[in-house]
Order: structure tokens, then sequence, then C-alpha cells
């Protein structure tokens, strides 16, 4: 039993040893290579969550302008009118004379007009988000650099 222990405790101490020298590796190496202001920037931009916000704004914007220029979705109509709820032609779609049912389909027609215009709407929509999208990476460049130059 008391190998076992000594065993464990070794192991414990051989652990804690590798994981300091890590540590202490890793620190000094940052230490000595200095943050540059190209990676400075590099990291700036690729944690911002707004610039994938904008990506996503324009990822949006220009399916919705592939999904204006189309036709709209036709659509299924299935109608009971007149079914009975109580009595004795309760919920029965054959035994009532009033009982009427129907089946349809619905397309909408749209001016070809109409759906260009919105599809370059949505298009429009899409280069501003872009041109707010590189904006925003001017913005956080110069915020980079000022921070790094204040360090």
């Amino acid at each position: 039993m008391n190998r076992f222990r000594a065993a464990l405790a070794a192991n414990r101490y051989a652990r804690i040893v590798c994981v300091a020298a890590l540590v202490g590796v890793s620190l000094t190496a940052a230490a000595e290579t200095p943050l540059t202001l190209a990676e400075a920037q590099r990291r700036a931009l690729e944690r911002s969550t707004q610039l994938r916000a904008r990506q996503w704004a324009v990822d949006a914007a220009r399916e919705m302008a592939i999904a204006a220029g189309q036709l709209p979705d036709p659509v299924a109509k299935l109608q009971i009118n007149n079914l009975p709820i109580n009595g004795e032609d309760a919920w029965s779609l054959t035994q009532d004379f009033m009982t009427m049912r129907s089946v349809g389909l619905m397309q909408e027609i749209t001016r070809a007009e109409k759906r260009a215009a919105r599809a370059q709407r949505f298009e429009s929509e899409a280069d501003k988000s872009t041109a707010e999208r590189l904006a925003d990476v001017a913005t956080i460049r110069r915020d980079a650099a000022l921070a790094w130059l204040d360090r």
C-alpha cells in the first residue's frame, strides 16, 4: 500500500513539474516575441463579432435578392364549409346537404418588373452592407493601431 501511495505522489509531482515547465516556457516565449502591428490588427479583425454580423447581413440580403426575383410558391387550399358539430350529423362530411368541400391551387403572378425591382433593392442592401463592413474593417485596424502605439 505504501508503494502505491509513493507511486501516486511521484506521478502527481511529475505532472506538476511538467505543467510548471510548460507554463514557464510559454511565458518566456511570449515575452521574447513582441506583438507586431500587423499581428495586432490581424487578431483584432479575427476576433471581431461585428464583422461576422456584417457578413451575415450581406449573405442574407443576397439570399433575399434571389428569392425576390422568383415567383412566389403556389398555395394549395383544402376547405370544409358548414360542417355540423352537434346533432345527429355532427362531424359528418356527407350527411348534411349544406356541408361543402373544396380543393384549390393558387399561384400569385407578380410582374417581372416588380420582381426585378425587389431583387435590385436587396442587391443594393447587400452592397451597402459590404461597404459598411469595409468601413468597419478600417475602423478596427485603426483602433488596433492606436492601441498598439499606446502600448
